[in-house]
């Protein structure tokens, strides 16, 4: 059987890549509980609770078989559900680049997609921090550390987090 998802082509075979490191699985795991804790105040229409907790534990489900594109990796996983495909797609854009990609306004941007970036850019990644809430700040030393002040990953994270913080319905969830 083969994926297809825009310009990522998946073969699936028994032997798809390498095991996914112990600290992303942690990540994944963080992310998961993140949203399930806080899915009922971002008011979300699409997924369920349940879902959401699908969905987020395998945002990063694309390391398996790419490194470098494992949001299109992971859409094409997740493709059997059309919103988590769209979601999984979008989870290391930017609000910009995710209107873009799933053709919406700023302002209709699905909650879950708000949900899901809120617990990803809260959430470490990385040595002890791993899968613990760590909060914005933080988040973004730790990318910075990790990747660079001048990364993509980095300065998607700045981007992302200031969207969040002016659209976000809770003071408690700013970090």
């Amino acid at each position: 059987m083969i994926f297809k998802h825009s310009n990522c082509e998946i073969a699936s075979t028994p032997d798809i890549g390498y095991a996914i490191p112990s600290s992303r699985v942690m990540f994944m795991h963080g992310v998961a509980e993140y949203c399930y804790q806080y899915y009922n105040r971002f008011n979300c229409k699409h997924l369920s609770k349940e879902e959401m907790y699908l969905l987020a534990y395998n945002h990063d489900i694309g390391y398996l078989i790419n490194d470098m594109g494992h949001a299109d990796a992971s859409s094409a996983l997740l493709s059997f559900n059309p919103l988590f495909k769209d979601l999984a797609l979008c989870h290391d854009d930017t609000p910009m680049q995710a209107c873009i990609e799933l053709h919406k306004r700023p302002d209709t941007l699905p909650r879950e997609l708000l949900l899901l970036w809120s617990a990803v850019y809260q959430v470490g990644e990385f040595n002890e921090q791993a899968g613990k809430v760590i909060g914005y700040d933080a988040k973004l030393l730790e990318l910075k550390k990790h990747y660079g002040g001048k990364s993509r990953e980095y300065l998607n994270a700045v981007e992302t987090i200031r969207y969040l913080k002016e659209v976000s319905l809770d003071d408690a969830l700013r970090g």
